[in-house]
């Protein structure tokens, strides 16, 4: 999401913050080649390429059902101590119904 709003800002904004790592990777890619250059500039499709990808793989990730699936399986782990069925489960019912016993706490009123 971040890498989206980033390549929004290049391309909608017109701003220049692409220009800073790629000039750096090339430097470091092809030192003998782009060395000594000042400020290099991506080819104007490359953010718009970017950014194209970005949202397409976004889109196919919510249209292919994983995040439903990483959503169940992460509500199927976690831990839900007052569900209804643990509530009145006949297990504790029964400890209610032990500790009212032992401490002498009458359930009719």
């Amino acid at each position: 999401m971040i890498a989206i709003a980033f390549l929004l800002s290049e391309v909608l904004l017109q701003t220049s913050f692409l220009n800073v790592p790629y000039t750096i990777i090339l430097r470091k890619v092809l030192p003998d080649v782009y060395g000594s250059a000042e400020d290099l500039k991506p080819h104007p499709y490359f953010a718009s390429g970017l950014l194209f990808v970005l949202v397409t793989a976004l889109l196919l990730f919510f249209a292919s059902g994983m995040y439903g699936e990483k959503i169940a399986y992460a509500n199927r782990l976690a831990l839900h101590p007052m569900t209804p069925s643990l509530i009145f489960s006949d297990d504790t019912i029964d400890m209610f119904l032990m500790q009212t016993k032992l401490f002498g706490i009458s359930t009719c009123t």
